[in-house]
């Protein structure tokens, strides 16, 4: 008898846990996982907050903010809560950079869609504004947006349906230094105030930070350089005392500088090696020489890709996590990208006079 109530206890148990096993995909969720009933499911894109569930390593606890990619399972182990690695100037969401283009004198945008080769045209701001394309939205896709120096104003074009909104941060004389400094997937407006040494930073999670870091003569170079998904603020001194320095006041604490490049070189910082942290790295003009300073252990390395009279556009045009380095080349309208995983493109694209994107925040 014992016997038999078990095993209509455990058929019980087993049909209740081949309820609601459905996917949820894109959008904002609040997930709670059943004990079985879970198991197996896969849940991909968007915003989440997870409660953990009996049998996975997070079990009790709550994961919240980002953008993460949660595979679920009874006694699946846990540590799937990976945050995604998105790609800079994707306006398709295909999660790899996209060849394009920022025309001035009209104020156009023109982008090559990497996901089918169509184009994108759009008429947006001026040839006198700076332009400032990053994810303000945080849907995965980078907006079409400017900042005007004039009024210290922002606008921004949501790529989900085209309408845009604009708000003041900044004025004449700062430098825009979009990104997403505080981890919850959306850029944020902020600016380097050279005459005062000052970072001003509109978190979109809320409030302002104020921070001073750098000499008048640095240039903003934020990214993620110590892997937590925040951007760092950092500065490029082309004005060291013996060549061009770099300093890094890390989100996670502390500070990090270094020597590395020369006055006339181009900042060109990226994830070379796919490690989840920005690298440190150059673009050498007179002589097409990329040089990058390896997160992992502070060692480098150089290859030559492009010529004089080449602008740099790093960028993962292959989606493999990896920055690839790139050149557009005004003479021919030719894009020249070493690919890191898919080889060598070259793909011509734009018009004379025309600003490649993917230069937006090459220093």
């Amino acid at each position: 008898m014992k016997f038999i109530k078990l095993f209509v206890q455990l058929s019980v148990i087993m049909s209740l846990s081949t309820l609601a096993i459905i996917g949820q995909s894109g959008g904002s969720f609040t997930i709670t996982k059943s004990v079985i009933g879970g198991g197996g499911g896969r849940t991909a894109g968007g915003t989440f907050t997870l409660d953990g569930t009996m049998g996975e390593a997070v079990a009790g606890t709550t994961s919240t903010g980002g953008s993460f990619n949660l595979t679920s399972g009874f006694w699946g182990g846990g540590g799937n809560n990976a945050a995604i690695v998105r790609s800079p100037f994707d306006f398709d969401g295909d999660s790899k950079t996209d060849i394009s283009i920022f025309r001035p004198g009209p104020g156009e945008w023109w982008v090559l869609n990497s996901s089918n080769g169509g184009n994108f045209a759009t008429q947006f701001g001026a040839g006198t504004d700076k332009i400032v394309p990053v994810d303000f939205t945080g849907d995965g896709k980078t907006d079409v947006a400017y900042w005007r120096p004039s009024t210290g104003f922002w606008f921004v074009l949501r790529s989900e349906d085209f309408t845009f909104y604009a708000f003041p941060f900044g004025a004449n004389g700062d430098i825009p230094a979009p990104a997403d400094y505080d981890g919850d997937g959306k850029a944020d407006a902020a600016v380097f105030r050279a005459s005062s040494t000052t970072w001003y930073i509109s978190r979109s999670t809320g409030g302002t930070t104020i921070q001073a870091f750098g000499i008048p003569t640095d240039l903003p170079v934020p990214a993620d350089y110590d892997g937590d998904a925040k951007a760092d603020i950092a500065v490029w001194r082309p004005t060291g005392v013996s060549g061009a320095e770099w300093w890094i006041l890390k989100s996670t604490g502390g500070s990090f500088a270094t020597q590395f490049g020369q006055p006339t070189d181009k900042a060109v910082p990226g994830d070379f090696t796919g490690d989840g942290k920005t690298d440190v790295a150059y673009w050498r003009p007179s002589t097409g020489q990329w040089f990058v300073l390896r997160s992992e252990d502070l060692t480098f390395y150089a290859f030559p890709f492009g010529t004089v009279g080449d602008i740099p556009v790093p960028g993962d045009y292959d989606g493999d996590g990896k920055t690839d380095a790139g050149v557009y080349r005004p003479s021919t309208l030719n894009w020249y990208i070493n690919r890191s995983t898919a080889g060598v493109l070259i793909q011509q694209f734009g018009q004379a006079g025309d600003t490649p994107l993917p230069n937006a925040f090459v220093r």
